[in-house]
């Protein structure tokens, strides 16, 4: 696996605690991210691998997408990761130009017919953070990527170790779009894409999209 493709994470970053059950404060955010419609202006980043926008949520173990919950959730790797002994989970709030600079360029590779100009990075990390039972480690990364009321999340999968009871991608209240990425073994996230990047997902968040495909649901 390739840790280029991620955005960066470390030192800088505020660090979540290193509870069993839990989650960042309510991080307000730079400007407003729009969520299929929705306006945001504040999320959380919880230990068992999602953001939530609506209010704090823990749950050890997965709701599978479409979950037609009253939540909207962005979530590279829920699981039930356990960092009481080991790993670290952290983010950061990026307005730095050259980072905005990096993120318009990836956009605009994807999503060539936009001129996208990104005006605000937000990057969460799960590094090296165990799961409960295995104890195998995994590195993931999501990045919040906003300008024009237009938003962008970037799923990014280092090492994955093997894992059960795993929920990978976005939903929103009710599953009116939804997105769950179709792997057999949780472990090939590191090698799969949608953008022809090797661990790399890409979506456009803001509006009604064409991502759903309820067949794959089905069939994956």
């Amino acid at each position: 696996c390739d840790l280029r493709i991620f955005y960066p994470y470390g030192n800088e970053d505020t660090k979540n605690p290193a509870e069993y059950f839990g989650s960042s404060p309510l991080i307000p955010l730079a400007q407003p991210f729009v969520y299929f419609g929705v306006i945001y202006n504040q999320l959380h980043v919880n230990n068992k691998g999602y953001l939530t926008f609506n209010g704090l949520f823990s749950q050890s173990y997965p709701n599978y997408f479409p979950a037609y919950s009253t939540r909207d959730i962005i979530a590279p790797l829920w699981t039930n990761i356990d960092i009481t002994q080991k790993g670290t989970i952290s983010y950061r709030l990026v307005t730095d130009s050259r980072l905005l600079n990096r993120a318009s360029k990836d956009v605009n590779q994807y999503y060539p017919n936009l001129n996208f100009s990104a005006s605000w990075v937000f990057i969460a990390t799960w590094d090296k953070v165990p799961n409960y039972i295995y104890r195998q480690k995994s590195t993931f990364q999501v990045v919040l990527v906003s300008g024009k009321n237009m938003s962008f999340t970037l799923m990014h999968y280092g090492h994955i170790g093997p894992t059960y009871f795993v929920s990978s991608g976005y939903d929103t209240s009710d599953s009116t779009d939804f997105f769950s990425i179709p792997v057999s073994d949780v472990t090939y996230l590191s090698y799969t894409s949608n953008v022809n990047v090797t661990g790399r997902w890409v979506f456009r968040v803001d509006y009604a999209s064409d991502n759903n495909d309820h067949s794959c649901v089905v069939k994956c």
